[in-house]
């Protein structure tokens, strides 16, 4: 495990959020991590087992099922498969953080949550591929909506804003999200191709018919 290389100033304000200083972006890296481990290592040690589909070696046959979804799903496996394709600077980073996390949870000694005294565990390793495979489950986490999104687009190419609204709801009818012209936000960002061919002749006879009904 690494130690800084410099010293690192971390002060609470009035509101208890900490603020970092250091001279070098891997020691407020390092210093980030062990305050996490250091104010949330049980949301930490859930993070690392949700993402590795460990749950059940501490919380038993319930959380079987999320395991083995998680497993199938193979977040961690791809974690390591992202890990692996990072730049060395980028690797150098998730070490660093990853340093930090190890390191103030061993600061903290018997005075652990009270999560793991329950549970009969302790604060696992947390290593650089953990960090990715967290990122992976926020990524699926906030990617609930996607079909709604694609069946915006797909709309956006022969319907207005407005239209796609009426038939596309909002979750809170009064409460319109965008007035942006989705079909020129997405004709400047290359999103359709800009040449017809056999496929999506096709595509739009279909999308017609579906409209139609």
């Amino acid at each position: 495990m690494r130690n800084l290389g410099d010293s690192v100033d971390i002060a609470f304000d009035a509101s208890d959020i900490p603020h970092i200083k250091a001279n070098s972006q891997s020691d407020a890296i390092f210093a980030l991590g062990y305050l996490h481990a250091t104010e949330r290592s049980w949301q930490l040690e859930m993070n690392r087992r949700i993402g590795s589909g460990r749950l059940s070696e501490i919380l038993g046959k319930d959380t079987v099922p999320i395991d083995r979804f998680i497993r199938t799903l193979g977040i961690k496996r791809a974690a390591e498969r992202q890990f692996d394709r990072y730049p060395a600077a980028t690797k150098h980073i998730l070490q660093a953080y990853a340093d930090g996390v190890n390191a103030g949870n061993a600061s903290l000694g018997w005075a652990l949550p009270i999560e793991y005294f329950l549970t009969g565990s302790k604060p696992g390793h947390w290593s650089p591929t953990d960090s990715i495979a967290w990122m992976l489950m926020m990524a699926y986490d906030l990617g609930g909506n996607w079909q709604k999104e694609l069946q915006r687009l797909e709309l956006s190419r022969f319907l207005s804003t407005k239209q796609v609204w009426e038939v596309v709801p909002p979750h809170n009818q009064n409460d319109i999200l965008s007035n942006v012209d989705f079909a020129k936000m997405y004709s400047d960002i290359k999103v359709f191709n800009p040449t017809t061919g056999p496929a999506e002749e096709k595509s739009n006879k279909l999308h017609d018919t579906e409209l139609a009904l």
